[in-house]
């Protein structure tokens, strides 16, 4: 499994190794909903996230990170639609408050991307990065939006989450953490103004690990803004 997402009626959302499933707390049974690229065996589910409407928005990427292998779909209403083709790393998603624009990371592009979305249809349009993420080996991974619209950014290799302004793209914000791969963040807490960080221990050596013992570990900060709540995927969509 790489991504869990709530969906309703005390369900689950799965991606697993080449297919999305519903797991029914309720019924104890785990129902297969769709495959994912048949053709293409040795690629995963990476990062994955439901708009306001309960589309299922997910990347896939090769297992070993071969370029252009991958792409991000949209699951509703029974149907798998590709959105964007030929991604390297699919990684963070997240929309802004009012739902008329969606941030996306492909990791290995180096950057962070917004397109107009259509609430309506669930389209995007209108493709331009908002800011480079230039430090030596530093890349950008998973991402959240806060209530002010600002986006937060796991940075892998760099040991922090950057806060953006994704109209300017000017950085206004930074959370340092005991890690140096961050690979991910989301907004919880009973406030909301919990930011937990994911990070992982792959790519690190024995001496790193030495110097960074907690990496793998996740971390829990303090922030002054709240996030926001994140979507259900809507399985009342799904009539099979």
């Amino acid at each position: 499994v790489s991504v869990v997402v709530p969906a309703s009626s005390n369900k689950l959302l799965v991606a697993l190794q080449g297919s999305l499933a519903l797991l029914d707390f309720d019924q104890a049974t785990t129902t297969k909903l769709v495959q994912l690229e048949p053709d293409k065996t040795d690629n995963r589910c990476n990062d994955g996230k439901c708009d306001v409407k309960g589309r299922f928005w997910i990347g896939t990427m090769h297992i070993s990170a071969k370029h252009n292998e991958g792409a991000l779909y949209r699951y509703y209403n029974d149907t798998i639609e590709k959105m964007i083709a030929n991604t390297s790393v699919s990684n963070g998603l997240g929309w802004s408050p009012d739902n008329r624009t969606m941030y996306y990371i492909d990791s290995f592009d180096h950057n962070i991307k917004a397109f107009d979305f259509d609430e309506t249809w669930g389209t995007i349009k209108n493709e331009r990065i908002i800011d480079k993420i230039t430090q030596p080996g530093c890349v950008p991974d998973g991402m959240c939006v806060d209530a002010e619209g600002m986006i937060w950014v796991a940075i892998w290799g760099g040991g922090a989450v950057h806060r953006y302004d994704p109209v300017t793209g000017r950085q206004t914000g930074l959370v340092k953490v005991a890690a140096p791969n961050v690979s991910n963040c989301a907004f919880g807490g009973r406030h909301m103004n919990q930011l937990f960080i994911t990070t992982a221990r792959s790519g690190l050596n024995r001496e790193q690990l030495k110097q960074y013992p907690l990496s793998g570990g996740l971390f829990i900060a303090d922030v002054t803004t709240k996030g926001l709540q994140p979507y259900c995927y809507n399985d009342l969509n799904h009539h099979s």
